[in-house]
């Protein structure tokens, strides 16, 4: 009798709790349910969208090798309108930027690599892209930007690259002190990388004579 009490207690016990967060309950129960199927959803067209971006980009890097400009120019377009959230959406306008740069519309390039160094999440490509607006910015005959530009610095591993083109910037502007300066610190944050001190210390011999 008194196990039959226990387990009627129970239940009202249970009949009770229900009634009063029975509603609450199916409401998180529905909740989850709906939240896994929108991630399901949300997942599947990540992983469709990323392999028509793959598609549209290997059509891109044909182009490249077989110097095609106008594939080039058409399936970067393409990436750029269409697939903005992909990671082949940086590396298009990269190479829109290089075709710019090639074509000599340097306004164009100097627009597509800010785009990119704003855009970039990725401290070694930010930087790069800066290097390359301010390569951009000397074209432009814009050496002071450029070194305003220079000034900040998104990946330390680039200080080299960076002393170094500071130094064309200075040889630019025809200050031959500074642009010798900048070349010295780059070969000594270079150390052993004797491949590329070879090429700065050429840089280096022309800014002194």
């Amino acid at each position: 009798m008194e196990n039959f009490l226990t387990e009627q207690q129970q239940l009202e016990q249970l009949s009770h709790w229900w009634k009063k967060n029975g509603r609450f309950t199916l409401g998180v129960i529905a909740l989850v349910i709906l939240i896994n199927i929108v991630w399901q959803l949300w997942d599947f067209q990540r992983e469709r969208t990323l392999g028509h971006a793959s598609d549209r980009f290997e059509w891109l890097l044909e182009g490249v090798m077989t110097k095609d400009d106008k594939v080039v120019q058409t399936q970067a377009n393409y990436i750029l309108e269409h697939y903005p959230r992909t990671p082949y959406y940086l590396i298009a306008a990269l190479m829109q930027a290089k075709q710019a740069v090639d074509d000599h519309d340097f306004v164009t390039a100097e627009e597509k690599l800010l785009n990119v160094m704003s855009r970039a999440s990725n401290k070694a490509l930010k930087q790069v892209a800066r290097l390359r607006v301010a390569r951009v910015m000397i074209a432009e005959n814009k050496a002071s930007q450029a070194l305003e530009l220079l000034k900040k610095v998104d990946d330390n591993n680039y200080l080299p690259a960076i002393q170094s083109l500071r130094g064309d910037i200075y040889l630019a502007m025809g200050q031959s002190r500074q642009a010798r300066q900048a070349y010295q610190e780059a070969i000594q944050l270079l150390g052993d990388q004797d491949s590329f001190q070879s090429f700065l210390q050429m840089k280096l011999d022309d800014a002194a004579s």
